[in-house]
């Protein structure tokens, strides 16, 4: 429930784990900081530590003022095992996100999240604005926090990395990594799917 409101902190955001066969709460983690929307894009089913735990990956896009942080949390205890933050103003890091698929062959799951609107312009005082909003999907090494690849979108304002997903089933055209789709639905005429893998694979 991404406004949620949980404890004392105004509309964090938050996500609840239920018995698939009872139908009852197992935990419920809250956002970082109010009006963080976390819970708006979760994935999982990848395990990220090596120890045969699962993980899933809960996105927060409006923590921080827009920065935006994803939560990797172990599944059967609701516990944070690692967390990763936006690197610009109101990107909206984590309005996707996929924990699943092992990207760079270390037998680990991979994490790959969405910030479409990364660049907003920011106007200061005497200062030009920031390039306009482009987005930006980008995955990393959830064992050693290594950006792992990233593809940028092609227009301001186009919100490549509003929705994004590993293409499991295999390589594209004879390649040898998993490609990405993401999506992009405010560029071109009727928006776009772009894709992109992991350099080396």
């Amino acid at each position: 429930m991404p406004n949620g409101v949980i404890g004392p902190t105004a509309s964090p955001g938050f996500a609840t784990a239920f018995d698939g066969k009872l139908g009852t709460p197992l935990w419920t983690a809250a956002g970082p900081s109010p009006n963080a929307t976390f819970g708006w894009a979760i994935s999982g089913g990848g395990d990220t530590v090596g120890d045969g735990s699962i993980s899933i990956a809960i996105g927060a896009p409006t923590d921080g003022d827009g920065f935006g942080f994803v939560g990797v949390l172990d599944l059967r205890l609701g516990i944070v095992k690692k967390t990763f933050h936006g690197s610009g103003a109101t990107s909206l890091f984590g309005t996707a996100v996929s924990l699943r698929a092992d990207l760079d062959g270390d037998g680990r799951a991979d994490l790959v999240v969405g910030a479409p609107s990364l660049d907003v312009p920011v106007a200061f005082a005497g200062a030009p604005a920031l390039p306009p909003a482009q987005g930006r999907a980008a995955s990393s090494s959830t064992r050693s926090r290594r950006p792992l690849t990233h593809l940028d979108g092609t227009i301001d304002f186009g919100a490549l990395g509003t929705a994004l997903a590993v293409l499991e089933n295999g390589p594209l055209a004879g390649g040898l990594a998993l490609p990405i789709a993401v999506a992009a639905p405010i560029e071109e005429a009727n928006g776009v799917v772009r894709f992109l893998t992991i350099p080396g694979r």
